[in-house]
């Protein structure tokens, strides 16, 4: 029986605190970032769970799609992209002086009291007060009035500028965090991110203090960019959420990629450095190739290798006489080696290279 845990010597404050686990340098904001923008592009992965898989246009005329895949994904990414723009927007009024992030209430008030007069500064026990989103949002704007040629609230205008759109992801993310569940539907989800939330997560990253954090995935073998593209296509008259879809999947697959990605794909340093991962996933492969039934297989468009299967399953049906004809149908493409998987809710496939024009077709 394993050996219970004490819960009043569990503090990680305190000496022993390795005993329990351990602390990281990276800020949690940066950890909110990527498990947002992992849990967004596998939002497309929820589609699949449906039964029979619906076609993404059917989606923008539904009013609820009850996947509890879906539902699960949207959580994750509206509390994770709302938790990393409350950790930025702190972040902003500590380097602006720490005290403006903390909560000026009666539990915080001594730890203020002590900083304010130089006796003190705000250690790890003020933390724990530390303001909520709203506040610091309002607390900025309140600074950019009283202070515009400030230093930090220069830098972040651009952000400040858009504090609707940060209104209005906090109150999704109070919606399903304190109220009766909300969810945007499929493809709104897919405008209010790549109209308003990429961009300036974009931007932010871009700013002196966070380009050197690590939080995008690895670059992919066909050299697009997801976010670039979803910013692009859900910006256009007549957005495509098919490839739109694509995009996200393709983003998914490159934080799942185990190939370490170079300049030079096809050199002989890479094929050295990620030897032991290309063996493996020329021979997982071959093994799915001899086992299942398929047609082709296809390199590109995440990692380069090529291990993307065209899955596919035998059937039969009556022709126009009553005869019995054998067919062959389309089930899925799959790659063994990153994991990028797509079925024929997406049709188009020439972004990445396939000639789609019969592809999902019964033969």
């Amino acid at each position: 029986m394993a050996k219970k845990i004490l819960l009043k010597k569990i503090d990680i404050n305190t000496s022993n605190a390795d005993s329990f686990g351990w602390k990281t340098k990276e800020p949690a904001g940066f950890q909110s970032l990527k498990t947002a923008l992992k849990a967004y592009f596998e939002t497309y992965r929820s589609t699949l769970h449906a039964h029979p898989i619906l076609p993404l246009t059917a989606l923008k005329k539904r009013t609820r799609f009850e996947i509890e895949e879906y539902k699960a994904l949207y959580f994750t990414t509206i509390t994770h992209f709302q938790h990393f723009f409350e950790f930025i927007l702190k972040d902003c009024l500590t380097r602006i002086n720490p005290i403006l992030a903390t909560k000026f209430d009666q539990k915080g008030f001594k730890n203020v009291y002590l900083a304010l007069n130089g006796r003190s500064c705000l250690s790890s026990s003020a933390e724990s007060f530390s303001i909520e989103f709203s506040d610091a949002l309002d607390r900025l704007l309140e600074l950019r009035k009283i202070d515009p040629s400030n230093a930090v609230i220069t830098e972040i205008s651009f952000l400040l500028d858009q504090a609707n759109i940060l209104k209005t992801l906090n109150m999704l993310r109070n919606r399903i965090w304190h109220k009766s569940l909300f969810f945007l539907q499929y493809h709104n989800l897919d405008l209010f991110m790549g109209q308003h939330i990429l961009p300036l997560v974009k931007e932010v990253m871009a700013l002196p203090n966070y380009t050197k954090q690590g939080w995008k995935h690895k670059p992919l073998y066909c050299k697009k960019d997801p976010i670039d593209e979803i910013i692009h296509d859900c910006n256009l008259k007549r957005s495509s959420f098919e490839k739109i879809a694509l995009l996200k999947e393709m983003g998914r697959a490159a934080y799942e990629n185990p190939i370490v990605m170079m300049d030079k794909p096809n050199s002989s340093w890479f094929r050295a450095f990620n030897h032991d991962k290309i063996i493996e996933s020329e021979a997982k492969t071959d093994a799915v190739c001899k086992e299942f039934f398929y047609t082709d297989v296809f390199e590109r468009p995440v990692c380069g290798q090529k291990t993307l299967i065209k899955y596919e399953f035998s059937d039969w049906r009556e022709d126009q006489n009553g005869n019995q004809i054998d067919v062959t149908i389309p089930d899925k493409l799959h790659c063994e080696t990153c994991s990028f998987c797509i079925k024929g809710n997406i049709k188009r496939l020439s972004f990445i290279g396939i000639n789609d024009k019969i592809f999902w077709d019964e033969h």
